[in-house]
C-alpha cells in the first residue's frame, strides 16, 4: 500500500509540472537584414559632356540632321565595400524630345522655345574593366532572366527595359561579383535638320540622364 501510494504521488507531481511549463512559454523570433557591400558610381567630369559653342550657321538642313565632333570622354565607375554582383540602367530626363526616334537607344536633347526637338544623342559605353582585368558588359531585357554580352569595343546603352551588369568571360548568362567596375562612356550627337528649328535665338542643349544601380 505505502509502495502505490508513492507511485501515486510521483505521477500527479509529473502531471503538475508540465500544466505548470505549458502555461509559461516565450516567443523566440530572428530577424535581420543581410545587405550587400554598399557600392556607388560616379562619372568622372561630373558626367558632364560639353559640345560649347556651336555655329548655327554650319547645321545642316538634310534630314539626317547634323552630327557633331566628338565630345571629350568620360569614366564611368562602379566601387563596392566587397566583392557585389550589380547592375544598372539609364533613364532618359528627356525622353519626350528625341528628334530622331528610329532606335530605342535615342535620347532626348530638350526643345527650343518654339517646342521644336533639338536632337538626339546615344550613349556609348566600351573598354569595360572587372577588378582590373578586361571584361564584358551584358545587357538584359527581361529584368535579368537572361543575359547576353556586348562587344568590348563599344555599345549603346539603352533606356526603357535594358538592365546592364558585368562578365568576367561574357559567356551568355555568366554574370560575375565584382568590387569595381570601370568602362569609358562617349556621345553620338545628332542636331535636328536646321529647317526645323528657330535659330534667330541662342538654343541650348538639355540632354539629362541618370544612371541607376540596382543590387542584382
Amino acid at each position: 500500500m505505502k509502495l502505490a501510494s508513492k507511485m501515486f504521488a510521483l505521477t500527479a507531481l509529473a502531471v503538475a509540472c508540465s500544466a505548470a511549463s505549458a502555461q509559461q512559454t516565450a516567443p523566440l523570433t530572428v530577424t535581420g537584414n543581410i545587405t550587400p557591400p554598399g557600392c556607388t558610381a560616379s562619372m568622372s567630369n561630373g558626367g558632364a559632356f560639353d559640345y560649347a559653342d556651336i555655329d548655327a550657321t554650319g547645321l545642316s538642313d538634310a534630314s539626317t540632321g547634323t552630327t557633331l565632333p566628338a565630345a571629350p570622354t568620360a569614366t564611368f565607375n562602379i566601387t563596392c565595400l566587397g566583392k557585389a554582383q550589380v547592375g544598372w540602367s539609364i533613364v532618359d530626363s528627356q525622353s519626350d524630345s528625341p528628334y530622331f526616334t528610329n532606335d530605342t537607344g535615342k535620347f532626348g536633347l530638350g526643345k527650343d522655345k518654339d517646342g521644336n526637338k533639338i536632337g538626339s544623342y546615344m550613349v556609348i559605353m566600351s573598354s569595360p574593366v572587372l577588378d582590373g582585368a578586361a571584361a564584358f558588359a551584358m545587357r538584359s531585357s527581361n529584368a535579368g532572366g537572361t543575359w547576353a554580352s556586348l562587344e568590348r569595343s563599344g555599345y549603346v546603352l539603352r533606356p526603357g527595359n535594358n538592365l546592364y551588369t558585368y562578365s568576367k568571360t561574357g559567356a551568355s548568362n555568366s554574370v560575375d561579383k565584382a568590387s569595381s567596375f570601370t568602362a569609358t562612356m562617349s556621345l553620338s550627337t545628332v542636331i535636328a535638320p536646321k529647317s526645323t528649328l528657330n535659330t534667330t535665338d541662342a538654343i541650348d542643349l538639355q540632354g539629362s540622364s541618370t544612371i541607376n544601380l540596382t543590387y542584382l
